[in-house]
């Protein structure tokens, strides 16, 4: 007598779940190989390097903290010879955009003026 359709399909179904469970096995200790592989070579190039991260990006250098700039100290500069966001912004020890902001807000009721864009943009003062 033949056997039974259906505990044929189980029986291949429970051999399928098997090696499935064999293969995710196998991989997740490929994985767990190539992860330890992976790190020593990151170890390896940081030596090389002098401090690769993960990712192969270098290190940020950490931020330096905020500075209070006041219009005032904005108008001094701009008295001293500074004519853009940078020259100004080098000189208080503050960043670019903060000049930008200090002069946006108040810069007019200071008498600040601009004239250029880009590569001519500068401040002046109203006489």
């Amino acid at each position: 007598m033949a056997k039974d359709p259906l505990e044929e399909i189980k029986k291949h179904q429970e051999a399928i779940a098997a090696l499935t469970n064999e293969a995710v096995s196998a991989l997740k200790e490929k994985r767990k190989e190539l992860l330890a592989e992976v790190a020593s070579v990151e170890s390896q190039l940081a030596e090389l390097t002098g401090g690769v991260e993960s990712g192969g990006k270098k290190a940020r250098k950490p931020r330096s903290p905020s500075v209070d700039v006041s219009i005032e100290q904005v108008v001094k500069a701009i008295k001293d010879g500074k004519t853009n966001n940078a020259q100004i912004s080098k000189a208080l020890g503050c960043s670019p955009a903060k000049v930008k902001a200090v002069v946006s807000d108040s810069g007019k009721a200071a008498g600040i003026t601009s004239t250029g864009e880009r590569a001519s943009f500068a401040y002046a003062l109203k006489k």
